[in-house]
């Protein structure tokens, strides 16, 4: 496959993390606005005669109960228990209609002007299929220092589609990402990224979900 080069930049930490309350705002727009355009597109017709594609997270709660306390210690693994007990809850209940999403919507895939705060591409659709519209933002929680860009992105969202969301959901399909990488990661010998290590990941969670008070 051969695309147009775009020079940009990643919704990478150290952009993320600088970015103004004007600047997160129009971020957080471009953002929505993609998200929208995306999940209104008619799947049947983006999907045509191809098989079904169903987008999962890093991992299930099954094998972070079964393979993460190793990772970290007792009061981190309990923490970890607790939380998958959560996303249980919040996942198993009901489903919200399903629509085509891009998948794996992580900051290095998607390119960025960062002088004008411009959205200038989203690329790498290999993930892209049909699932629950929140796990579209998956990532986003884990762009920045505080949760600002995850709800103004829902905000935005919101007011373009007239869809709700829930940052129940979003904070669920956040965990399974995120455990779910430092999980493989770890088992592989794999750097996790930012130099960050399992027990580190279990940290900022609970830093970003107590400043949600979720979980």
């Amino acid at each position: 496959m051969v695309t147009r080069r775009v020079a940009g930049v990643p919704l990478g930490w150290d952009w993320a993390i600088g970015l103004g309350a004007r600047e997160t705002t129009e971020v957080a727009r471009q953002i929505a606005a993609f998200l929208v355009a995306l999940h209104a597109a008619d799947i049947s017709c983006v999907v045509g005669d191809l098989p079904e594609v169903h987008p999962t997270a890093q991992a299930d709660t099954q094998s972070l109960r079964r393979r993460f306390p190793r990772l970290v210690d007792y009061g981190r693994a309990a923490s970890v228990t607790r939380w998958c007990d959560w996303v249980d809850g919040v996942l198993g209940g009901p489903a919200p209609s399903e629509v085509f999403v891009h998948g794996d919507l992580h900051g290095y895939n998607q390119v960025w002007d960062s002088a004008s705060a411009s959205l200038l591409a989203v690329v790498d659709f290999e993930e892209s299929g049909v699932a629950d519209r929140h796990f579209d933002f998956r990532y986003l929680p884990s762009n920045a220092r505080r949760p600002e860009l995850v709800l103004a992105v829902m905000d935005a969202y919101e007011r373009l589609s007239g869809q709700r969301l829930a940052i129940e959901r979003v904070m669920a399909w956040h965990i399974l990402t995120a455990l779910g990488d430092a999980l493989w990661r770890t088992e592989a010998g794999v750097a996790l990224p930012g130099g960050g290590t399992a027990t580190t990941y279990v940290d900022l969670l609970e830093v970003v979900l107590a400043q949600l008070n979720l979980g």
